[in-house]
């Protein structure tokens, strides 16, 4: 095997495991109940799309393909999901909230059964213009 991709290899896992411990120290600073919506969350998220990356930007566990997408963060009083560029999203059950960011709307959980997973993978569809017979590609954030 060729060592420059040997190297290329390494490097990638090194980040991959960088990443995880990231996401594991975030959930371990979590309540109980945040730790609960975050790895469901999370789990919904993953199962989008087999091409969703997860990665760590400013201490807040971010999901995209292409760029960008969604982001999970955690607030006193529970969890949050992000969508960058909301504007994109319809919302007949006006779940959505407005974040500062002009535009970002997010979903706010403090409690497991305030998931909906099915309303937040058909959000994920709309944020990423695809069905669900088609490959993903999550909006810039």
């Amino acid at each position: 095997m060729n060592v420059k991709l040997l190297i290329l290899v390494f490097r990638k896992i090194k980040i991959f495991e960088t990443i995880m411990l990231a996401i594991e120290n975030y959930i371990k600073e979590c309540s109980n109940t945040q730790a609960a919506i975050f790895g469901y969350l999370r789990e919904i998220i993953l199962s989008f799309s087999p091409n969703v990356e997860e990665d760590m930007s400013k201490n807040t566990p971010y999901y995209h393909l292409n760029g960008g997408g969604c982001y999970i963060n955690n607030h006193n009083k529970g969890t949050a999901l992000s969508f960058c560029n909301a504007h994109q999203l319809t919302d007949p059950e006006g779940v959505l909230l407005p974040a500062d960011e002009q535009n970002e709307k997010y979903f706010f959980f403090s409690s497991l059964k305030d998931v909906n997973a099915d309303l937040i993978l058909s959000m994920l569809h709309q944020a990423t213009g695809t069905t669900e017979t088609t490959n993903a590609t999550l909006a810039y954030c």
